[in-house]
């Protein structure tokens, strides 16, 4: 699931796992309401996470999905570096800074499929 409230971040992120893996299906969410009804619902390997997407409440936001989900993977994503220490120790598995190249990404998603 990708969670991103800027649009532009969650299309290209979209196009880009479309292109990875054309036979996954992905899932949006712009808010948190939606972010948390397809977590209930779904059975989601991955959550590509916007650190914005929930303001000044990420890093306990993250703890809970990670000890309600632990089998949900959950890649943080960031432009500003002094995040990743927040991010770890809110139990994220991964950090990608959104200046990287998108390879980086998408050999993340396969590390963590390789993983299953």
């Amino acid at each position: 699931m990708i969670a991103a409230k800027n649009k532009i971040l969650e299309s290209a992120l979209r196009s880009l796992l479309k292109l990875d893996s054309p036979d996954d299906e992905i899932f949006v969410t712009a808010d948190s309401i939606g972010f948390f009804e397809k977590l209930s619902r779904l059975d989601l390997d991955l959550i590509l996470l916007d650190w914005d997407f929930f303001n000044s409440e990420t890093g306990d936001l993250i703890k809970m999905v990670k000890n309600d989900y632990p089998g949900t993977n959950l890649i943080c994503m960031d432009i500003h570096h002094e995040n990743i220490k927040n991010a770890f120790e809110a139990c994220a598995d991964a950090f990608y800074f959104k200046s990287d190249p998108p390879g980086e990404l998408i050999k993340m998603i396969r590390d963590f499929r390789c993983r299953k």
